[in-house]
């Protein structure tokens, strides 16, 4: 039974809570979070629904799933991540006629995982001791050369691409791989959402928008071209993600080959770049927190000796899953989930009216000190005896798709962590706090340099 309109902040005649909403979204969330689980602002013309209790979120994600749809546009543009997908202003996605088969098959994880450790070793290999290094940027093309070597089979080193390119990263060169990268570069540059235009609808014809639309055309374009040689090959044994896609095709389901083209862009553009932050993130964790940092490399040590990380480690890795939770705990990459509800539905004792849009923060909800002691602390020792509630912690959303994705991006954050720790180690450059961007995906507000120590001895070109 509704018991009327949720509470809310105040707002401006004609305005409602736009200004605040601009200024600092996720603040905002946390603000209208202080009213009650569930809060009704005005953003425009609109009103936006802010649930901020993880019963609720997992009724609203999971349980009454069927009853939302996940956005063609949100009132932040490019500032939200869905699983697996950009959420941008405008019809600017299409949605895929049929449903692929799952993108990470699990038979093939040890491959996907010697696939990660091998770029972040050669990673690595590329830094000097005592260099400082912009790790945001270096995590970037990382978590680009992993979705690319894993989605296309193209496989990517670093060494040989800064050799061909003479040292100038993310140019663009002849092969997929440079091809590949080139079109997300572009894409990413076009989605600019520390711009004033990032809130301009995307059917308007700005220069922003037009922009756009020629970099995912092109980006499309790249991914078409290569599908089609691909399938020319008739290569039956590679297990990357598109000739396992195209196996299922070849043996009698029927696949639609736009909506896998767009399946793959999707998971390009929003798999590199929340992995990339995971990493930025713990890797400013680690500088910061030498005690955490020090712990991680006793286990690596123990662990691994001197050999590489591979698939089977990772259950004798469970300090450094700890640190990777942590991380996306304390920063989580997809900041907040956006949903539409299809027809009236009811959160708590509220009835939410269709087509409204209900924001789920996992930034908020990952501080609340409800569910967590000393919520802004960096503590990973706490996952060995948290038992909060399911959805006070749900940095990949929910739902089944949720799950997909999630088994795969933690194994790469937790070899790679691995890696790195066995590898360098982390200081910071500056005793600033960190300030955060949400942006496309929750970022250091100016990048992040640190001082990269080497700790073993890898070969240089």
């Amino acid at each position: 039974m509704s018991s009327g309109r949720p509470p809310g902040p105040d707002g401006l005649p004609g305005l409602g809570n736009t200004l605040q909403f601009v200024r600092d979204p996720v603040g905002f969330y946390g603000v209208c979070a202080e009213y009650g689980d569930v809060v009704r602002a005005r953003i425009g013309r609109e009103d936006l629904y802010v649930v901020s209790h993880p019963d609720l979120i997992r009724q609203v994600l999971v349980d009454d799933a069927a009853n939302y749809r996940r956005l063609d546009s949100n009132p932040e543009r490019a500032g939200v991540f869905d699983v697996g997908m950009a959420l941008v202003a405008g019809n600017r996605w299409r949605h895929p006629r049929s449903t692929p088969p799952p993108l990470f098959d699990t038979g093939y994880v040890p491959e996907y995982a010697t696939a990660t450790v091998r770029h972040a070793e050669t990673m690595a290999a590329l830094w000097d001791d005592g260099e400082v290094v912009a790790v945001d940027e270096a995590m970037r093309e990382l978590a680009l050369d992993v979705f690319i070597d894993v989605l296309f089979g193209v496989d990517v080193d670093h060494r040989q691409r800064l050799s061909d390119l003479g040292g100038a990263v993310g140019e663009p060169g002849s092969g997929d791989t440079e091809r590949l990268r080139a079109a997300v570069h572009a894409f990413d540059e076009a989605v600019d959402t520390r711009s004033p235009s990032g809130l301009v609808p995307g059917w308007v014809p700005t220069r922003p928008n037009r922009q756009y639309r020629r970099a995912l055309a092109e980006f499309e374009h790249v991914v078409d071209e290569v599908v089609e040689r691909r399938r020319a090959s008739d290569d039956d044994g590679s297990h990357d993600v598109l000739s396992t896609l195209l196996r299922v095709g070849s043996a009698g389901r029927e696949l639609d080959e736009v909506a896998i083209r767009d399946r793959l862009v999707r998971t390009l553009v929003a798999g590199h770049e929340t992995t990339a932050a995971a990493l930025t993130f713990t890797a400013h964790a680690l500088a910061t927190h030498p005690g955490v940092a020090d712990r991680l490399r006793a286990e690596v040590d123990a662990v691994l000796g001197p050999r590489s990380a591979a698939a089977e480690d990772r259950p004798a890795l469970g300090y450094t899953k700890r640190v990777v939770t942590e991380s996306l705990r304390r920063y989580p990459p997809l900041y907040a989930t956006v949903r539409r509800p299809t027809r009236t539905a009811e959160l708590a004792t509220y009835e939410i009216p269709a087509d409204t849009t209900v924001v789920t923060s996992q930034y908020v909800v990952h501080n609340d000190p409800r569910w967590y002691t000393a919520p802004e602390t960096f503590r990973p020792e706490r996952w060995a005896t948290w038992d909060g509630p399911e959805y006070a912690y749900f940095p990949f959303g929910g739902g089944e798709r949720a799950g997909e994705w999630a088994r795969f991006v933690v194994q790469e954050l937790q070899l790679v962590v691995a890696t790195m720790a066995q590898q360098v180690t982390f200081d910071p450059v500056t005793d600033d706090p960190l300030e955060l961007r949400f942006g496309a995906t929750l970022a250091p507000k100016d990048g992040l340099d640190l001082v990269v120590r080497e700790r073993v001895a890898t070969p240089r070109n």
